[in-house]
């Protein structure tokens, strides 16, 4: 009688364990399925965030206006279906850093600096004199004034190198009564650094 009773239990316990083991894997899986899905979903979310984060504003229509003048042939039409919906998306504040225009300081010419000399070649008395007035109302001063020989048929200036710079200053004064000739180069070492010669023009 205990040696049947021990044989149905035999067959009774054995299932019981296998199910509760099937149970359990099965619990097992789903659970670590579960896990799995929960973990993946979790990663994306973050790589969404991220990429949403990093979407700058763009706008088409300045785009579009760029590429015109770059001669870059882009449909109206394609700009309006690919614009942004901007309210839906998280913008990340983007500041541009402008590098202030850098112009350039002319500083004006000292007039006052150069040491001018007159001199009239021509046979009429006094052209000196009313060069030289002319000169200083215009801001320069004339150190001297004088004659010159031989008589020059154009008129025309004598400058160093050094005083370049006041040439077309001067000569825009002179222009305005006399036909230059080209300048001729003048010492260095000279005692004045511009020297006008009065010609019969």
């Amino acid at each position: 009688m205990s040696a049947l009773k021990n044989l149905k239990f035999k067959k009774i316990i054995y299932p019981v364990i296998f199910g509760v083991f099937f149970i359990g894997v099965i619990l097992i899986f789903i659970y670590s399925a579960k896990f799995l899905v929960s973990s993946i979903d979790k990663s994306l979310s973050l790589d969404i965030q991220y990429a949403s984060s990093r979407i700058i504003k763009i706008d088409f229509e300045k785009f579009y206006k760029v590429a015109k003048k770059m001669g870059i042939e882009i449909s109206k039409s394609t700009i309006d279906e690919q614009q942004i919906d901007n309210n839906n998306l998280q913008e990340t504040t983007v500041v541009a850093t402008t590098t202030p225009e850098i112009i350039p300081i002319v500083s004006e010419v000292d007039k006052t600096a150069v040491k001018i000399s007159v001199l009239n070649s021509t046979k009429i008395k006094g052209l000196a004199d009313e060069l030289k007035t002319i000169l200083e109302n215009n801001g320069f001063i004339v150190g001297a004034v004088g004659n010159y020989d031989p008589i020059q048929e154009r008129t025309f200036i004598k400058i160093k190198e050094s005083r370049k710079d006041y040439n077309p200053l001067i000569k825009k004064v002179i222009e305005e009564k006399y036909q230059l000739a080209d300048d001729q180069a003048l010492n260095e070492t000279d005692i004045y650094d511009i020297i006008i010669i009065i010609g019969n023009k």
